[in-house]
């Protein structure tokens, strides 16, 4: 019961820290947000953001009636889902205000997409809202019975599937028997990014296995007897219905892992024949993107080098790293200072003197996270910024000039711009994609056409052929939605390409003969191999090399390959976003990733699912549910409307206190008090003293409507005083009871926060100096003070 209580005040802390008036500006641009009504959701969104919104509303109340059958509860309340760029490459979901945080940049990816982004999020959700019995506080206490992996892993099992890359992670971890403990997997969010990212994994894999195994009804018997109190744990509740331990659990888990992936794995290698290691992984760091310079003088690479954290998605490196530059045999790395641990993706110049790469920087009009390219030398040195925008990624430097094409997405469209890399001009290159996002850029030879991966929010991707001049493109592979054909590059003669893909379930590398129509398998491994690239003598391949822990680059000369079946695709590929498939009838088993999902899965997109309307004008959406006009503009649909956002506080919780004065004990309570976008925070506590008699109070105000965020404190209360010189032999001795009383002001202004505080004190007690007769002077009298602090906002994941 002590271990219960100690989770349950964690769980307080953790959640009160989250509903404490705190003083941070939201950006330097005040936002203007609007809100999105639908029956059952509140999406808060910026201008400009108006499709991602509505993807993420509809999405959203598609989903939610499964999730109400798994969790065995009714939603009868507005779920606030707030679009927020500023959250920055994550999203959040917290227990107070049952809240849905909302990257849209993340959201544009094919490793997570919009509608699995918010099917998690929301499971989250509904997690918290089926431990509610009484209101917060209860809610609060049942989830301290939850261990972090079970969490994750049930918003996995219900909003996504188990894709390819998931596979790989815990295939390596198994044979390497490099599995977290039991005590890890509860606290992996401790471990960083490679173990955290495995914890992620295992609570999948394992909630999965409980699930598939004893039946998906149980998860709602399972939240009934946490909800009610009848057991006061997950291991408790899952024993009464399995009637097995979750020791016994995890052990049958494991054992069956260790089978699937022996074998899974009996006819296949390890390596690459002949292949060998030029960029080690060093204590599990991550090395990926490798690149020969175009004269072959040099070796490029992102590395996690000297990095507590990077960006690790579901088994994907996405950024976050530092740029080195070795020699071509990959010793003596030396790390480029510009993007210092922000940088996604680079290229080379085509005389191999310079390097452009995508860094995670600040948007100057609004303040919010972005990317931007930069370049300078190999060395490091004349760096320069090229672009100033929300989005600039996937640089591709055009052969024989200074012309960059890169990737600009904004609001889940994807436009294909580039920039002088001698005059800092930006053009448009005019291309219409529809709904499909870009990645992954690379010029042919003579400069005339890009090679690069297009997917559907949430697909894999499929590679493409962009004909600049004309303003067309074609697609080179097509498949189902899992299929990942990505990383494309051409080979220094034009007539091939070479490019990663999990079409055989355990990601490997391709070529695609484009003269004889044909593809070939180059690596047949299980550890998984990424980011192909071919020297400019189109003989030696260097690639990423996964490991159970980290990634290394390694080099081979190119094999010949072995055929695979490949038709050249002769439909074009949809422009507008269709059914992204979430696990409502459970993932998709790890042996099968690649397979349609079984007929009790559920597809997010309905009946009445985004796409462009033929005429423009508003098109009836179904079902309630909403569609988007060519125009863009919001379909008439049932209970769905729009409005200004209105910063109305409402209680977040009011809690009972037990504290302490120099007399004796003191009960009162807490109450907090905020609106969703935390535009105002109220913080009241009131406490009166059973043996001095004394009402004790602190009242918290914090205003960011303006554009200087601003915040007002008054207070009276008892607290421990310090005098100016302790006995070192009696530290407890030197402590008295003094009262505070008086008002704390900040505001600020930029980067620099400024504060004044105005208060009294007078003293309660006397320290014992007849235990501390060393003690010094105590306190007493006017206290008066202004600071001024400063700090530089530098982008980072959240």
């Amino acid at each position: 019961m002590a271990r219960h209580f100690a989770k349950l005040f964690a769980v307080f802390s953790f959640s009160l820290a989250l509903a404490q008036p705190s003083f941070a500006a939201e950006s330097p641009r005040v936002k203007q947000w609007t809100v999105l009504e639908t029956p059952h959701f509140s999406v808060h969104y910026n201008p400009g953001e108006e499709r991602t919104a509505r993807r993420f509303a509809e999405a959203a109340e598609d989903v939610l009636p499964s999730l109400e059958k798994d969790f065995g509860i009714e939603v009868r309340q507005r779920i606030p889902v707030i679009v927020d760029r500023s959250v920055f490459f994550n999203g959040q979901a917290e227990p107070i205000k049952d809240r849905i945080y909302l990257d849209p940049v993340l959201a544009s990816s094919s490793v997570i997409g919009a509608k699995r982004f918010i099917a998690h999020e929301l499971a989250h959700v509904i997690t918290f809202l089926a431990l509610a019995k009484d209101g917060t506080l209860s809610k609060l206490s049942n989830l301290s019975g939850l261990p972090t992996w079970f969490l994750e892993g049930i918003a996995q099992y219900e909003g996504e599937y188990w894709m390819t890359s998931n596979d790989r992670m815990l295939r390596l971890h198994t044979l390497d028997d490099s599995l977290l403990t039991a005590s890890e997997r509860e606290n992996f969010p401790l471990l960083g990014s490679e173990f955290g990212a495995a914890g992620y994994n295992e609570g999948y894999s394992l909630t999965k296995y409980i699930f598939d195994t004893y039946g998906r009804d149980k998860i709602a018997k399972i939240f009934k007897m946490l909800r009610e109190g009848q057991e006061p744990s997950l291991s408790r509740a899952l024993g009464r219905v399995t009637g097995q331990n979750l020791d016994a659990i995890q052990a049958a888990w494991e054992n069956t892992l260790k089978e699937r992936y022996h074998k899974q794995t009996i006819d296949l290698k390890a390596e690459v024949p002949g292949s060998k290691v030029i960029v080690p992984s060093v204590k599990g760091e991550a090395n990926v993107h490798p690149r020969l310079s175009p004269d072959g003088k040099r070796l490029a690479y992102l590395s996690s080098r000297h990095q507590d954290s990077y960006l690790y998605l579901r088994g994907h490196v996405m950024g976050f790293l530092s740029l080195m530059v070795a020699d071509p045999d990959g010793r003596n790395g030396r790390e480029i200072p510009m993007g210092k641990g922000r940088t996604s993706t680079y290229a080379w110049s085509p005389d191999g003197k310079q390097l452009v790469l995508s860094v995670a920087s600040e948007d100057e009009q609004s303040g919010d996270p972005a990317f931007n390219l930069f370049v300078c030398d190999a060395d490091g040195k004349n760096g320069k910024q090229l672009t100033r925008l929300p989005m600039a990624t996937d640089p591709a430097w055009k052969p024989g000039g200074s012309e960059v094409a890169f990737v600009s997405a904004w609001d889940g469209k994807a436009s294909l711009k580039s920039v002088d890399v001698k005059t800092g001009k930006v053009r448009d290159l005019d291309i219409d994609f529809g709904d499909r996002l870009i990645a992954g850029l690379a010029w042919s030879p003579d400069g005339k056409r890009l090679v690069g991966t297009s997917y559907l929010s949430g697909e894999g991707g499929k590679l493409i052929e962009i004909d600049v001049a004309a303003g067309t493109y074609k697609p080179l592979t097509d498949g189902g939605e899992r299929l990942a054909d990505v990383e494309p590059e051409w080979s220094p003669d034009g007539r091939s390409i070479v490019f990663a893909s999990n079409r055989d379930g355990m990601e490997n590398l391709y070529r695609l003969d484009l003269v004889a129509g044909k593809l070939f398998r180059l690596t047949d491994t299980y550890t998984g191999a990424s980011r192909p690239h071919l020297a400019a003598d189109g003989k030696t391949l260097v690639w990423s090399g996964y490991r159970a822990t980290g990634s290394e680059i390694r080099t081979v000369e190119l094999p010949a390959g072995k055929p695979v079946s490949y038709d050249v695709p002769s439909d074009p590929l949809p422009t507008a976003a269709g059914k992204v498939e979430v696990a409502a009838g459970g993932p998709a088993a790890a042996s099968d990733s690649l397979s349609p999902a079984a007929s009790g899965s559920l597809s997010l997109a309905a009946s009445g699912s985004l796409s462009p309307a033929a005429s423009g004008s508003l098109s009836p959406a179904s079902s309630g549910s909403l569609s988007l006009a060519s125009s863009g503009s919001l379909s008439p649909a049932a209970g769905w409307f729009e409005h200004a956002y209105e910063p109305r506080m409402t209680n977040d919780i009011i809690m009972p206190q037990v504290t302490s004065d120099e007399r004796g004990q003191q009960l009162g309570v807490m109450a907090l008090y905020s609106d969703i976008l935390d535009k105002q925070q109220l913080g009241l506590d009131v406490r009166f003293g059973l043996m001095s008699q004394r009402f004790s109070y602190s009242v918290s105000y914090v205003n960011r409507m303006l554009r200087n965020p601003w915040a007002l404190s008054l207070f009276d209360a008892p607290t421990v005083g310090i005098p100016d010189r302790l006995d070192k032999k009696n530290l407890a001795g030197s402590l008295y009871w003094e009262r505070q009383r008086g008002l704390r002001a900040r505001t600020q202004l930029g980067q620099f926060t400024l504060g004044t505080t105005m208060s009294y004190i007078n003293a309660l007690t006397q320290p014992d100096r007849a235990n501390a007769p060393s003690v010094g002077r105590i306190r007493e009298g006017r206290l008066n003070s202004v600071s001024v602090g400063w700090g530089e906002r530098i982008a980072a994941p959240t």
